[in-house]
């Protein structure tokens, strides 16, 4: 079986859940759609939805779940389920985390504008 020691998922806090919209048709987050309209039972609890979070089970703190607001934090502050990797914050978090240290030169906006 697979074991992962130590594991990170990005998400984002609910209010901005609810502001990430999919379409002018649908206002809400991709994970809101699929949570209330393409599964069987209404408002299934999905994996990344901070207001699921009170149902998730850890084992031994693994996985850490980090939610961003978009305007504080120091590990994200992405705004948008597309904005994680255009976020210097969430990047460079995940970059500390690959090499285990501070880098030498941590990623800029423009690093990051593509």
């Amino acid at each position: 079986s697979l074991r992962i020691s130590d594991l990170s998922i990005y998400n984002l806090k609910d209010k901005l859940e609810l502001d990430d919209k999919v379409t002018a048709l649908y206002q809400k987050s991709l994970l809101y759609l699929v949570s209330n309209a393409f599964e069987r039972e209404i408002g299934k609890p999905l994996l990344g939805m901070e207001k699921f979070s009170a149902e998730l089970h850890t084992n031994k703190k693994q996985p850490t779940f980090i939610y961003s607001n978009g305007v504080e934090g120091t590990r994200s502050k992405s705004k948008s389920h597309g904005g994680f990797d255009n976020d210097t914050y969430t990047m460079n978090h995940i970059l500390k985390r690959i090499l285990g240290k501070s880098p030498s030169r941590s990623f800029t906006k423009e690093d990051l504008d593509y």
